[in-house]
């Protein structure tokens, strides 16, 4: 990241990742539980409340330092990392279009360190993010939420969510609306089962269903596709890409003291053409998927900080750009991860249990092009490429 390496918030993600993340990762992803501790450790160091506004006792930031500090999570924790990005990029939405609605949430957020969680997946409705089945039922100033959903991280642990719904029952459903729930409001919120996975054994992604009922000035006055061209999209791309990339640079820079350690004692493994090229290649891919982060970072915050118009966030090049940086950082990142194993062998990279961490990585990384599907990304960037004019070095 390019961001200022002296900035607090940079130096406070770092003491945590190194204070208290690196003790418990290997014991969350084992035990399959939420890190309790590195979310306590990272609200009591403010970051909890990033976007949040001073005055509302958060912490005012942009998107390069936001990737940064996604980064540095993630080479410690990649649970720990997207559960933090999957927070911040609700509380960011919810700062930028909604801080006067909900001076109280935020607030809550910045100095309790409550968790907001996201529900937007839905049963038979595949990944499409705009469009959701579920409809809104009013009864006076009373609106009533019935949402099922086949996964929701850290359900079991947040205080707030931001659901899409259909704006009522007679409406489309591209008429898609937020809608901010509390726990305590009055209804039931219930998780079903277990998280049992491959990797991402920390972020507790079950299935939930809500039955609330609430003011109908819980629903957000802009539409979701503004706010999800806006504020959701770009930030969970860059949120997630960073985190992705923190946990391969992290382990790439391990592997590399590991190699240096090996030529000091006779191993020269920088002879072999074979590993030298392997090597190149993976540094290719990590160069790569930062560049594409910074960059991104940079057109999205000079939009944000100029109050640009939403047509500008509505531009195809860059909204394929962006998609783009999700399936590229998810694809390239994880053939890091197995580029490494392959690298260290057996008993350095494929076995539990070596402080490299190469195949809890392995396993955690696999994660990212199932998150918002590629498949379905790339359906929608040949869509956009048919009306793209192509710009060139904007």
């Amino acid at each position: 990241m390019i961001t200022d390496t002296k900035s607090p918030l940079i130096s406070a993600a770092r003491k945590v990742g190194e204070e208290t993340i690196s003790k418990y990762a290997a014991e969350i992803d084992e035990q399959y539980r939420f890190p309790k501790e590195n979310f306590e450790a990272l609200h009591a160091e403010n970051l909890m409340g990033l976007f949040v506004p001073e005055s509302l006792g958060g912490q005012p930031t942009n998107y390069h330092e936001y990737c940064h500090i996604a980064s540095i999570l993630g080479e410690y924790c990649l649970s720990t990392a997207l559960i933090w990005v999957m927070h911040t990029l609700q509380v960011a939405l919810l700062a930028d279009h909604a801080a006067d609605d909900y001076p109280e949430v935020l607030e809550d957020i910045a100095k309790n360190g409550k968790l907001l969680g996201s529900v937007t997946t839905e049963f038979g409705k595949g990944s499409s993010l705009l469009n959701v089945k579920s409809p809104l039922e009013f009864d006076g100033d009373k609106m009533f939420v019935r949402r099922k959903t086949p996964i929701s991280s850290y359900s079991e642990q947040a205080e707030y969510f931001l659901l899409t719904m259909r704006a009522n029952e007679n409406a489309p459903s591209s008429d898609t609306r937020l809608v901010l729930l509390k726990r305590s409001d009055k209804g039931t919120i219930e998780s079903h089962g277990s998280w049992r996975a491959m990797g991402m054994r920390g972020t507790g992604s079950v299935p939930t269903s809500f039955d609330m009922e609430v003011d109908k000035s819980r629903m957000l006055s802009k539409p979701f596709r503004t706010l999800a061209m806006q504020s959701m999209t770009p930030v969970s791309h860059l949120g997630w890409a960073a985190a992705w990339y923190g946990a391969a640079s992290g382990a790439y820079r391990r592997y590399m003291k590991v190699a240096r350690k090996a030529n000091t004692q006779g191993l020269n493994l920088f002879q072999s053409d074979l590993f030298t090229h392997r090597l190149a290649q993976l540094r290719v891919s990590l160069d790569m998927t930062l560049s594409m982060i910074s960059y991104l970072a940079i057109r999205y915050d000079d939009l944000r900080e100029s109050g640009a118009p939403e047509s500008a966030y509505e531009d195809a090049t860059l909204k394929i750009l962006v998609n783009n940086l999700k399936v590229g950082s998810s694809k390239m990142m994880f053939e890091v991860a197995d580029g490494l194993i392959e690298m260290a062998g057996m008993s350095l990279g494929y076995r539990q249990g070596h402080d490299l961490a190469l195949e809890r990585l392995f396993r955690d990384l696999r994660s990212g092009a199932l998150m918002y599907n590629n498949d379905q990304i790339l359906s929608a960037n040949s869509r956009l490429a048919l009306m793209e004019n192509m710009k060139v070095f904007r």
